[in-house]
């Protein structure tokens, strides 16, 4: 299982994993301007293919 925190991508995690569930949004409760707050909190499982794979084809080289 992966928790993903305020990343918009959920079709880059449907390609990982085979369950993404959106359970929730980042709330803060604070005035605070940031990139995460308001953004979807992700539970992902169940890996496509190897990790490995992923990581070496489709994220290491990403910035």
């Amino acid at each position: 299982m992966v928790i993903v925190v305020g990343w918009s991508r959920p079709d880059r995690l449907r390609a990982w994993f085979t369950e993404v569930i959106e359970a929730g949004r980042v709330d803060q409760r604070v005035d605070v301007d940031n990139d995460e707050n308001g953004e979807p909190i992700f539970v992902a499982r169940g890996l496509r293919r190897p990790w490995s794979q992923i990581w070496d084809t489709e994220v290491r080289h990403r910035s």
